[in-house]
């Protein structure tokens, strides 16, 4: 099956321009599409062109490399294309076939690997294609450096972006086009093309019109049949096949080359957004699955509003439009206006006139309500619609997998982790058993289940090896750069930080900030969480004004793009706080911390860890200013919630335990103090082991006890 990504294969020469190859990949990782490529290493009686053949023919297009050396080629030249190298084979068989093409001319300027010279009669062959490609083919670029190469790529992103419509709402646009060119552009194009000639030339003109509209109309209609039975009852992969299949039968009856009929697609395909016969949510999709986001956002909104201003009887197509664009601006970033979309789109909804449009409304209702931070309201939610998704469409159905799992998303943000635990698992297991284990949903899933078993534990190696193995498999699967991929690479680097590694996880933290600056945006939520794991790591080396500074400009961005009360804007807040002490600013550490903790504490709860941690953070600013005894009655609350709500041995119980015993020795009360700091010693000797940066702390503190 191919890859949602759209696959573009590399043809180059390898001994040549391995490492240029190496660079046009990864620029077209970082824009959303899988790069192929296939080495040259054919053996004494080896051919390579059916593998070549194969290779092109799952790609969605080639863009070929071209330099200065002819490579392997087959022994005996080729029935088609004569005497050709192999790297020269794979362009002029995806032209043959119908594929995008596109062509980079290195010069001599150009950086090549260093390889052996080749005979001369295979340089004058290779130098006879380069001039071919020139001649022959638009399409070319040519580059003198590196650099010069990676921008050439980068300037091919609206081109290469049309490759994004080969899913099944393109599909669907093609048929809307197919539409147009019946209804009126062909005929407008051939319009163009009457000249003022006598009334026997316009005649003829006129007839060759009527025959190509009625072929047209034949192809309109095959072509609709053999589509709508694929995504009726068929897989992607055969469906791709059938939209190749309809292309190509189309083209012929037009009498064109498949280049020549997919330009014209191309040239014409925002036209479908006037054509009547598409539906307003079919463009939005469309939009969508070209990356057009802020345009089908827009697009989504502006027809909503105005179907709200015609009053129309019916909502239900309103109540899409709202939903496509609150699923835009989710994918945007901009999480209040997606509640807002979403509200809208329920509050139009009706649970007895129409159940499924109310129950999309409700779901998307809920996935804005998590994004914002509402997280009990989000659970009241989805516990409401969930018996009744099962009851309706039953247990196994996406919809309902997906509301359980946003159950248990809204319990595990609120640490709730032993009932979120028991949601992912079952969701985990019926997604296995039906999507199978390497499905993007099964590994979200294995993903989000992995998060739970460890986010209350300390056994942080385990946790590294387990996001580890999922890691590979989505690397694989959905490519270096998805947005889940880089997600679960984040999550690793909080593991290494968790271990007391914390130079190698800010290197692999800036690594995963720097692709996702450059594919989501420098204000995206992603990105801006990811700038803050960078301060963390910082702040755990001991650069505390540097991690200050990270943290204050994103919470600059912070509350502008999500709002000042945003679960992500108060956690930068705490990320501020928490830098102040290491200064000496303790007072003004004390003051944030407050203010924090009064919004957590009506947002969140007052048992929310969140709200639990900006309590610590207010203890030990008052522990610092020698306020112990107020400190002493902060930690003795925290303590006993957190024990409580999070167990006697997570990770942050402890941290209370060390921090009250801290607080108990300066108040004199050194027997107390001391079995609270053994405590904390014993169990993080067991789940962190000894030499652990926090084992150490605790080991220090039992000493100076016991000296005393």
């Amino acid at each position: 099956m191919l890859p949602s990504r759209p696959v573009i294969f590399i043809s180059a020469v390898s001994k040549e321009l391995h490492s240029t190859r190496d660079l046009v990949a990864k620029t077209l990782l970082a824009m959303g599409y899988e790069p192929k490529w296939q080495d040259i290493a054919p053996t004494e009686t080896g051919d390579l062109r059916a593998v070549l053949r194969k290779w092109v023919d799952e790609s969605h297009a080639v863009l070929q490399i071209v330099g200065h050396r002819y490579g392997a080629a087959p022994k005996e030249p080729d029935p088609t294309f004569g005497p050709v190298s192999y790297t020269q084979y794979e362009a002029l068989y995806a032209h043959a076939k119908g594929k995008k093409v596109w062509y980079i001319i290195i010069d001599e300027h150009h950086p090549t690997d260093p390889a052996d010279p080749e005979p001369e009669d295979l340089k004058n062959l290779q130098a006879a294609y380069r001039l071919q490609v020139k001649a022959h083919h638009g399409l070319y670029h040519s580059s003198d450096a590196a650099l010069s190469t990676e921008n050439i790529v980068l300037r091919l992103r609206d081109d290469l972006a049309k490759l994004r419509r080969r899913g099944r709402q393109f599909a669907t646009l093609i048929l809307a086009l197919l539409s147009l060119a019946i209804g009126g552009i062909v005929w407008n194009i051939f319009r163009q093309e009457k000249t003022t000639g006598d009334v026997a030339t316009v005649k003829e003109q006129e007839t060759r019109q009527t025959q190509e509209l009625k072929l047209l109309r034949q192809a309109q209609a095959d072509m609709r049949q053999m589509l709508e039975s694929s995504i009726k009852g068929g897989s992607e992969e055969k469906l791709l096949q059938d939209y190749d299949a309809a292309l190509r039968f189309i083209a012929a009856r037009r009498g064109l080359s498949m280049a020549a009929f997919q330009s014209w697609l191309e040239q014409n395909a925002t036209l479908a957004l006037d054509d009547p016969s598409l539906s307003l949510k079919d463009k939005i999709l469309a939009m969508q699955e070209a990356g057009q986001f802020i345009q089908a956002r827009d697009f989504a909104i502006a027809n909503a509003d105005r179907l709200a201003a015609e009053r129309q009887e019916s909502k239900r197509e309103e109540i899409e439009l709202r939903i496509e664009a609150s699923n835009s601006e989710i994918t945007l970033g901009h999480y209040p206006a997606a509640l807002e979309q979403s509200i809208k789109a329920l509050q139009l909804a009706d649970q007895k006139q129409d159940f499924p449009t109310w129950g999309k409304a409700k779901q998307q209702m809920g996935r804005a309500l998590i994004v914002t931070g509402a997280y009990q309201a989000a659970l009241a939610l989805y516990e409401e619609l969930v018996p009744l998704l099962e009851k309706s469409i039953g247990p196994e159905h996406p919809d309902t997998l997906f509301c359980r799992t946003g159950v248990a998303h809204a319990l595990n943000f609120q640490r709730k982790y032993a009932e979120a635990e028991m949601q992912y698992r079952a969701v985990f297991a019926i997604q296995e058993r039906v999507l199978g284990s390497e499905h993007q949903v099964t590994l979200e899933a294995r993903y989000n289940l992995v998060g739970v078993q460890y986010g209350r534990s300390i056994k942080h190696s385990e946790a590294e090896a387990e996001y580890r193995a999922v890691l590979a498999i989505l690397q694989r699967v959905l490519g270096l750069e998805h947005p889940t991929t880089l997600k679960a690479r984040s999550t690793v680097a909080t593991t290494l930080d968790s271990q007391g590694k914390y130079a190698e996880a800010e290197a692999e933290k800036c690594a995963v900030l720097a692709i996702q600056e450059r594919v989501l945006g420098p204000e995206h939520p992603d990105t801006l969480g990811s700038r803050m794991s960078v301060a963390s790591s910082l702040w755990y080396q001991g650069k505390h004004a540097e991690a200050e500074a990270k943290c204050r400009a994103v919470l600059a961005i912070q509350k502008r793009v999500l709002g000042s009360e945003h679960p992500d804007t108060l956690r930068s807040r705490m990320g501020v706080a928490g830098a102040l002490p290491a200064q000496g600013k303790h007072a003004d550490a004390e003051a944030e911390y407050r203010m924090v903790s009064a919004i957590l504490q009506r947002a969140l709860g007052p048992e929310h860890p969140e709200t639990l941690s900006s309590r610590m953070g207010i203890a030990n600013a008052l522990y610092s200013q020698g306020k112990h005894a107020e400190a002493e009655a902060e930690h003795r609350a925290v303590l006993a919630i957190r024990e409580r709500v999070l167990g006697t041995e997570h990770p942050e119980t402890l941290s209370s335990c060390h921090n009250l015993s801290l607080t108990l020795e300066k108040l004199g009360q050194k027997e107390e103090a001391l079995v609270l700091a053994r405590r904390a010693l014993a169990v993080r000797n067991k789940m962190l082991g000894e030499n652990h940066s926090d084992s150490q702390d605790a080991k220090r503190q039992v000493e100076w006890l016991e000296r005393e």
